[in-house]
């Protein structure tokens, strides 16, 4: 462990370090330039061609280290960074499907082996109160079972998985216009039958999902207007609300910017675009195209011939 520390050290050095290198290589290459410079030009050289050569010079120079000792550390930094961020969002929705298979095949398969017992049972009982009793019981595991499907839904809709994301939306909005008192209308004629890579689905679901909790906790609206369409190479998501804007969100305690930043992050790993308008008291647009790559689509195709 300690040989690794070492090493590591070694080869990433200290900002302070490579800030001196840098000034030291700076002063002592323009010193060195200022020195040489008057022997290999002629002497009746004019103030301005000297001043050419010597940026030139000191340029030449100076880009290789400027390269080595910053431009190349923020490449690779932005590289690590975003792997870090993609293994982690890839990481949390495969724990996501797991949850919601454990939830579906099994807490729920109980739940519904148990409310059908608790019905029978209460078939046979023919005095009032244990009837009662078995009635309330019913109810409560009946509604345990409805909990249950709405978390393995929230956490990872088969829908997505079986049937696509144009379902998946759709889903998603009637349980939010179910749940909240809001008016949800959902277009996706254009992408309807259409399969996309699972990354590009699973981040547009999500960014539609975050954005209409955004909707619900915060913009005090009373509809909102999903459309998902096909924009020549890209696929694009449109969020419309008629609530109090954003510039309000902002100046919230309880603002929502997490869940703004954590859409950006996913539409900016897949080298998507994010649009956000907003006009205080008038609603929020918000618009994300992601590259509409269909190769689960080509794939099914070459599987039926």
């Amino acid at each position: 462990m300690g040989w690794r520390l070492t090493m590591q050290r070694a080869v990433s050095p200290p900002p302070w370090v490579v800030w001196g290198m840098v000034l030291i290589t700076i002063s002592l290459t323009e010193f060195a330039v200022m020195v040489t410079l008057p022997r290999l030009l002629p002497a009746n050289t004019s103030r301005v061609w000297d001043s050419i050569v010597d940026a030139i010079l000191l340029t030449s120079i100076i880009s290789p280290l400027m390269w080595w000792s910053t431009v190349r550390p923020l490449q690779e930094a932005a590289r690590l960074r975003e792997r870090f961020v993609s293994d982690l969002i890839a990481g949390t929705e495969r724990e996501r499907r797991r949850i919601a298979h454990e939830l579906h095949d099994g807490l729920g398969q109980s739940l519904t082996l148990l409310v059908s017992g608790l019905r029978s049972l209460s078939d046979l009982v023919r005095n009032d109160e244990p009837h009662r009793r078995v009635v309330d019981l019913a109810r409560i595991a009946q509604q345990a079972l409805s909990d249950a499907k709405q978390m393995a839904m929230g956490l990872r809709p088969s829908l997505l998985d079986d049937l696509g994301l144009a379902n998946a939306i759709q889903r998603l909005a009637d349980d939010v216009a179910n749940h909240e008192k809001l008016g949800v209308s959902v277009v996706a004629t254009t992408v309807e039958g259409h399969r996309f890579l699972d990354e590009v689905e699973t981040a547009m679901f999500r960014i539609c999902q975050e954005a209409l909790q955004n909707v619900c906790k915060h913009s005090k609206a009373s509809q909102v207007a999903i459309t998902l369409s096909l924009a020549g190479d890209h696929l694009r998501l449109e969020v419309s609300d008629n609530g109090q804007g954003i510039e309000s969100i902002r100046r919230s305690p309880t603002s929502g910017q997490l869940g703004l930043i954590g859409i950006r992050e996913r539409a900016t790993l897949l080298r998507g675009q994010l649009t956000i308008v907003s006009v205080v008291g008038q609603g929020t647009r918000l618009i994300v195209e992601l590259p509409a790559q269909r190769q689960k689509e080509e794939t099914a195709r070459c599987a039926s011939c």
